[in-house]
């Protein structure tokens, strides 16, 4: 399927595992997670190019136990084969047979929270009076119970087994799996044809208090060994991130919110 036409193929080269045991390393040891982080260097295909400071935007596949739950919500065989029809332009795959496991992993966002509107659309799709009532209290407390907390329109269909919710339906809701942008943690003037990122898991326990959550990239990620294939393109940041010109200005290198991937690059540019 074609994600994106921005969209390249991107070869894994390696997948390392960057972090080690804590023991001993003040009190990281104390029964809290200890969410992996992966370097992962990619082959670009002829033509692409990239810049100490870029970032790759990912496209990533929903994991296979979500699309299993997605589809248990949703009363859909995973190999039910549907021809989509749109009225206007859509990002999903129309006039083609398709199953209904592809379009859940490949087209559909899965854990977004659920908008105003949504809980509407589910109103419509019960009959159980119960049912409505809650679905009125989470619109009354949308900001605290449903926003705040990250519930996606499919925990309230596993909360809510009265509603009914056609497939249809629910891709209209669903938005299409938007790219993840990751910091290159590389320099072109090491190897122009491989870039590397730096990739934390995010995993934890559910806001919306129900088992955990895991982040729907970082998890793909994650998970890809060398020689897997994965689609993106380089993507310059606004305004870019990058080096002075003259090597001989000092530099103070200051992780920007997210972490030291990007600085990763720049050593890699300055060495």
């Amino acid at each position: 399927a074609v994600v994106s036409p921005q969209a390249v193929p991107l070869t894994v080269v390696s997948a390392e595992e960057l972090t080690g045991d804590p023991t001993g390393l003040w009190d990281f040891s104390r029964e809290l997670p200890r969410p992996g982080v992966r370097s992962i260097v990619a082959e670009l295909p002829e033509g692409t190019s990239y810049t100490a400071g870029d970032h790759i935007a990912v496209f990533a596949k929903n994991a296979p136990e979500l699309v299993e739950w997605a589809l248990r919500q949703l009363h859909v065989p995973r190999d039910q084969v549907v021809r989509l029809r749109a009225r206007g332009t859509t990002h999903l795959p129309v006039d083609t047979p398709v199953t209904a496991g592809l379009l859940l992993t490949e087209f559909a966002e899965l854990q977004e929270v659920a908008t105003r509107s949504d809980l509407a659309t589910l109103a419509e799709h019960t009959r159980c009076p119960w049912t409505r009532g809650q679905l009125a209290e989470l619109e009354a407390s949308y900001a605290d119970e449903v926003l705040a907390k990250r519930v996606s329109v499919l925990t309230l269909l596993e909360r809510l087994p009265a509603i009914t919710l056609p497939l249809p339906v629910f891709l209209e809701m669903a938005g299409p799996i938007r790219p993840r942008y990751y910091s290159v943690s590389s320099s072109p003037l090491a190897d122009p044809r491989r870039v590397r990122i730096t990739v934390g898991l995010v995993e934890g326990p559910s806001w919306s208090g129900g088992g955990s959550y895991r982040g729907m990239c970082s998890a793909y990620l994650a998970n890809l060994e060398p020689g897997d294939v994965f689609y993106g393109y380089v993507r310059v940041p606004s305004p870019p991130f990058r080096l002075p010109d003259d090597p001989a200005t000092p530099v103070i290198l200051v992780g920007p919110g997210t972490g030291f991937a990007p600085l990763r690059g720049f050593l890699e540019e300055r060495a």
